[in-house]
C-alpha cells in the first residue's frame, strides 16, 4: 500500500519532533520515525509519533524556517503503527523517503 501524506495528517506533530531532534531546514537525515500509524488507503497519521532518532547526518542543513507541507515515498504491506526507517529532508516541503518499515504489534503501541 503506497504510503500518504493528507491534511489530516497533523505536520505540526512532524515538525515539533524534527525540531526536539534538532534537524534543519535543507538536511538530509537517515532517521527512525516511531509508532506513525497507517490507515486503510495509506494515509500517514503522525499524532502519536514518539521521538525521532537520528541515525545519520547525510547533508548538513541551514538555519532557514522548517517547511508546513509534507510528502512521503514508500509502502507498507497493511494498515498498523510502524516504525520507519527514512531519509528525510526538510526543504521546501518535508520530503520522506521510506527505506524500511517495521510493524508494531500492538502490545508495543
Amino acid at each position: 500500500m503506497k504510503l500518504r501524506v493528507t491534511e489530516w495528517s497533523q505536520i505540526d506533530k512532524l515538525l515539533e519532533r524534527t525540531e526536539k531532534a534538532g534537524i534543519q531546514h535543507n538536511e538530509t537525515a537517515l532517521v527512525v520515525l516511531r509508532r506513525v500509524e497507517v490507515l486503510p488507503g495509506g494515509e500517514v497519521r503522525f499524532c502519536n509519533l514518539g521521538p525521532i532518532y537520528v541515525q545519520q547526518v547525510l547533508k548538513p542543513g541551514d538555519s532557514d524556517p522548517l517547511p508546513l507541507t509534507a510528502v512521503i515515498n514508500g509502502k507498507v504491506p497493511n494498515p498498523g503503527f510502524y516504525n520507519l526507517t527514512a531519509e528525510v529532508t526538510p526543504n521546501s516541503r518535508f520530503q520522506i523517503k521510506v527505506r524500511e518499515a517495521f510493524r508494531l504489534s500492538r502490545a508495543v503501541v
